[in-house]
């Protein structure tokens, strides 16, 4: 007879009854965890083989084996998009199929019972260019004092690059200087100057001969925040041979980039004032063209119905006009967790 198979306190001689027998393999099989098939019927004391709680090892072996809801962790990065026909590492898409094409090594799975989704820490890179195609373009409209009429209504566009704040004010007036009137002759529209005050970060803008005034915001640019513009674009003229000092300190660098996430019920999101699937809010606290670490607070998570997530289609959005952040096409990665319904 195995002793490690019964519990001593049922057996009370070696000349038991066939009755008692039946009876005391019953009632050690009942406490026998792992063979235990009426698993309602344990009650609050009842003690297994080894003297322990049978409670305690049902809510042990819960915990650890058999949880209401698994965590899982997956990280999906740039590194491994389809290069070969062009990519935006500022949208993309990442597919978590087992088709051999979207999936091939099988690291991912079709994630069932989803219920709730979290980010864990991501890393991006700061965009080294503070103009870009989003802010680089300005309308200009210059007018003669005497007679007053309009000679010029031109499109400045700056070229995209990392500028420091005087670098910009130069480059603004070089623009400036080759634009060509409308008047048929092809003059230089010149006299222009653009300066730049280091204390206040302001800029000034003058020109020695014409009236003139901006629209900062031609095709949706954010030229305005560059150069501190009061608007989006002046509503007046400015006079010939006149400082016009811009009313605000310029904003030439990005504040933050906005992870959206269309896959995620808007119950798990950051509820935001357009309704947008927002996971993070990631401020950009590097210098130009270094790489942001982000690690949020944890929270608790905000459930959701079970979903099947097959997918996730990222989007990194500017701090200005709902655009995509252009970084470039520099990689970045992000680390979600992501919790199931257990089922089994």
């Amino acid at each position: 007879m195995n002793e490690g198979y019964y519990n001593h306190e049922f057996i009370d001689t070696e000349y038991e009854t066939e009755s008692s027998s039946s009876e005391e393999e019953i009632d050690i099989h009942s406490k026998n965890i792992g063979i235990f098939y009426k698993a309602n019927e344990i009650k609050e004391n009842q003690l297994s083989i080894d003297q322990t709680r049978l409670t305690d090892y049902v809510n042990v072996r819960n915990k650890l084996f058999s949880p209401e809801i698994i965590k899982k962790r997956i990280i999906v990065d740039t590194n491994n998009l389809d290069h070969s026909n062009g990519h935006n590492t500022s949208s993309y898409k990442i597919e978590f199929t087992e088709h051999e094409s979207k999936n091939k090594n099988g690291g991912f799975q079709n994630y069932r019972n989803v219920i709730g989704f979290q980010l864990i820490s991501a890393q991006i890179r700061n965009s080294i260019y503070n103009v870009n195609s989003d802010n680089n373009t300005i309308k200009v409209y210059v007018q003669r004092a005497v007679p007053s009429i309009v000679v010029a209504i031109k499109t400045v566009t700056l070229d995209e690059g990392n500028y420091k704040f005087l670098e910009l004010a130069t480059e603004f007036k070089n623009k400036l200087n080759n634009l060509v009137d409308n008047e048929g002759t092809n003059a230089n529209i010149n006299g222009w100057n653009v300066t730049g005050n280091t204390k206040t970060s302001k800029y000034t803008i003058r020109n020695d001969t014409y009236n003139f005034k901006f629209d900062w915001g031609i095709t949706n640019s954010s030229a305005w925040r560059l150069f501190g513009a009061l608007n989006m674009n002046d509503t007046e003229y400015k006079a010939a041979n006149t400082d016009y000092i811009l009313p605000n300190v310029v904003q030439q660098t990005q504040n933050y980039v906005d992870l959206l996430i269309d896959e995620i019920p808007y119950t798990s999101c950051i509820h935001n004032y357009n309704g947008k699937k927002l996971i993070s809010r990631i401020p950009l606290n590097a210098g130009p063209g270094e790489m942001v670490y982000y690690e949020p607070e944890r929270s608790d998570t905000n459930y959701f119905f079970p979903i099947n997530l097959s997918s996730l289609t990222l989007r990194l959005e500017s701090d200005i006009d709902n655009k995509l952040y252009i970084c470039q096409n520099n990689d970045n990665y992000f680390e979600f967790e992501i919790s199931i319904l257990n089922k089994n």
